[in-house]
């Protein structure tokens, strides 16, 4: 990791412009993120899909923890709507 190289100095701003991108957007970037981990740093595929998962852990965790007491602007609700979670989430786990 010490020093870095070059192509690791740029794969960083790469990398780290891709994940705010994606989570502006509201995707992981999973897709995106695991390319520039092997060609950038010339990861195997096992780490670069394990740091890509943990990539978009934490930048989910930041997004809730931003928008966990944000109001709707025209209903007196939080912004996240908390049914749509509950039935959401198990089917999603089920399928993972």
């Amino acid at each position: 990791m010490f020093p870095a190289t070059n192509l690791e100095i740029i794969g960083y701003f790469v990398f780290a412009t891709v994940k705010a991108l994606s989570n502006i957007a509201g995707i992981g970037g999973g897709g995106i993120a695991v390319p520039i981990l092997l060609g950038f740093f010339h990861f195997d595929t096992k780490r670069a899909v394990a740091i890509s998962s943990f990539s978009i852990f934490v930048t989910s965790l930041a997004s809730f923890i931003i928008n966990f007491k944000k109001r709707h602007p025209e209903k007196n609700t939080v912004m996240i709507d908390y049914g749509i979670v509950t039935i959401m989430m198990p089917c999603t786990l089920a399928g993972a």
